[in-house]
């Protein structure tokens, strides 16, 4: 049986404050409030993202199966979800900053786009250390911490544009890259902890998997926006090749930002959403389904609610609070849960 989780436990939660598009931290509090009463023990984070739902979850009592097509991404949850015990130690670190003789493939690739040619110089020894190690939670949290390092020292978090811009009114930007690895390091560390519970990491097309263990399916898919693309790729371009060591990305070296070939997904498309929908609702027709949903997605909230009804589930929607403002509401949209049982 999962244990309701009181508040002291509540306020042990440690996951770090994320810089990643789309991220969840704003609705936490409110999220928590719908969920000790779901009747619940496992649960499928479907589209997990930055990993802070998926932490929740398991902040909470329950066994997680987290899965979301980026690299990066995977490693957050398998560095903080999946992960109970292991942090990266002194022995750790020093292996990670040990001199090399990597191919210099940052360095070359990427001079003059994102960081100094210093900094590039040490994201290709550090990258190619992290890659050779063989504990999985550990080279998990490097990646993670690493990635997280990256998008603290860039002006807005993402890799769209290119230049340094190193304007000192971003905080940030007045910690080096190596610093902010290791401020991560120590920031990821202490978010690692051990709920008693066994939790999966799943790094793939949620389409594909047709079998999930878990009587609660959390829904944040990368809704297609009226304002903008849905493209995180697009965004973490970079960080995604530091994960993979750009092992299996196809760079598009035309491009001024090396951005690589964007990820298949049906929900790259407003009508492949649609679809992709109807079949994730028909998979999980037996399951309860707690689905996000924000006004600025171009499905709209009432097509979905009907195709929820048109498979005998009981549906409610609830409306987050968020530290609310207008300009909240004007940057994030309005944020609802519509939970189907």
């Amino acid at each position: 049986m999962r244990n309701k989780t009181n508040n002291k436990i509540f306020r042990s939660f440690k996951y770090p404050a994320t810089l990643y598009r789309g991220n969840q931290c704003r609705i936490i509090a409110s999220l928590k409030q719908f969920l000790d009463d779901l009747g619940a023990e496992k649960v499928f984070d479907a589209f997990s993202g930055s990993g802070v739902v998926s932490y929740l979850f398991k902040n909470l009592g329950y066994e997680v199966l987290s899965c979301d097509n980026m690299q990066y991404a995977y490693h957050l949850n398998k560095a903080l979800v999946e992960n109970s015990h292991h942090t990266l130690n002194q022995q750790d670190i020093s292996f990670i900053f040990q001199n090399n003789e990597n191919p210099g493939f940052i360095t070359e690739t990427f001079k003059g786009l994102y960081f100094s040619e210093a900094e590039n110089r040490l994201l290709d020894r550090v990258c190619f250390n992290i890659h050779r190690m063989k504990h999985p939670y550990k080279k998990s949290l490097a990646l993670a911490a690493l990635g997280r390092a990256c998008l603290r020292r860039r002006p807005r978090s993402i890799f769209t544009y290119v230049g340094f811009h190193h304007d000192t009114s971003f905080e940030n930007l007045k910690t080096t890259l190596k610093d902010h690895f290791l401020i991560a390091i120590q920031d990821l560390n202490r978010a690692v902890f051990n709920s008693g519970k066994s939790h999966q990491t799943i790094c793939g097309d949620v389409m594909s998997i047709q079998s999930v263990d878990a009587d609660l399916i959390y829904l944040d898919p990368p809704y297609p926006t009226l304002k903008g693309d849905n493209d995180n790729s697009r965004r973490y371009h970079f960080i995604e090749g530091l994960c993979t060591n750009w092992s299996h990305v196809k760079i598009q070296h035309e491009t001024k930002t090396k951005k690589f070939e964007r990820y298949k997904s049906m929900f790259n498309t407003i009508e492949g959403s649609r679809k992709a929908f109807e079949e994730l609702f028909n998979r999980f027709q037996d399951k309860t389904i707690l689905l996000y949903w924000n006004s600025m997605s171009a499905i709209s909230r009432d097509e979905l609610v009907e195709k929820l009804i048109s498979k005998n589930k009981k549906v409610n929607v609830f409306e987050l609070s968020s530290k609310s403002s207008n300009q909240n509401h004007e940057l994030f949209g309005r944020e609802y849960l519509i939970l189907a049982k």
